[in-house]
């Protein structure tokens, strides 16, 4: 999901595609809104989306339908932050795809928010702009699915031994 004033993106894993499983993911998406202050008015789905979850969003949730057109990709900020989270996954390690995708997803958010800038304040982040500012000291971030070393220091390794 996107949210446009804030350009945040939130992620939310799914099991499968049906109807059950995609009210269920979006609801646990719509509760990150009212803790932001964000109160959506419309939401742009694509056109493929079932009656159920029409009505969800319509009879549940009181917002505005809007149906992106087919094969336009563009004009689904949806689609395009899928691109950005399948460029990551791209780029991780080989021995990391085997892993499960919903591990990388929260760190995937909170860099994808770090880096855009929030539409409605433009000197903050769309994750300061939902969240709260980031703390870089609390939060440790990686190049996401890398080879990495962390070095430990001599005090807290084994006598005469190196930990791994």
């Amino acid at each position: 999901m996107v949210e446009i004033d804030s350009s945040g993106i939130l992620v939310e894993p799914m099991k499968s595609c049906k109807d059950a499983e995609m009210i269920r993911a979006y609801q646990a998406l719509v509760l990150h809104l009212p803790r932001a202050n964000i109160a959506p008015k419309k939401h742009i789905l694509v056109n493929e989306i079932s009656e159920a979850m029409k009505n969800l969003i319509r009879d549940q949730y009181k917002m505005q339908l809007g149906l992106v057109p087919p094969g336009c990709h563009r004009r689904n900020a949806a689609k395009m932050t899928i691109c950005h989270f399948l460029s990551i996954l791209v780029r991780a390690a080989d021995d990391f795809r085997n892993n499960p995708c919903n591990r990388l997803l929260p760190k995937a958010e909170i860099t994808l928010n770090l880096i855009r800038q929030s539409n409605a304040m433009p000197t903050v982040s769309a994750y300061a702009h939902i969240c709260q500012p980031f703390d870089y000291n609390k939060v440790p971030l990686a190049p996401m699915g890398c080879n990495m070393q962390v070095h430990k220091k001599q005090t807290n390794r084994a006598h005469g031994r190196t930990i791994p």
